[in-house]
């Protein structure tokens, strides 16, 4: 899957999680960085993220994403002026 088609993944994944939790959000990606251990293979995603949002945002880090061919290994939060920002490392399965 092209990085182009992954990041659209993510953002249906990120917009769905709030809708299903109440919450009405804007989301948008800002970067990608490719990531890779000796077992794993997978990219650094930036995300930020408009809208009060702040529980669903509290629980993101343990929740799942559903994602084809990949998961979400690990998600931080970071307050943001007008919002969050997401630093989310996704590996292909």
């Amino acid at each position: 899957m092209s990085t182009r088609d992954r990041v659209g993944q993510l953002l249906r994944a990120l917009r769905r999680s709030a809708a299903e939790a109440g919450c009405t959000v804007a989301v948008s990606h800002s970067t990608t960085t490719a990531w890779a251990s000796a077992t794993f293979v997978g990219a650094q995603h930036r995300v930020f993220v408009r809208g009060n949002a702040w529980t669903w945002l509290a629980d993101l880090p343990a929740a799942e994403l559903p994602l084809h061919g990949c998961f979400v290994a690990s998600c931080d939060v970071e307050s943001a002026i007008g919002g969050a920002v997401l630093t989310m490392l996704i590996l292909e399965e």
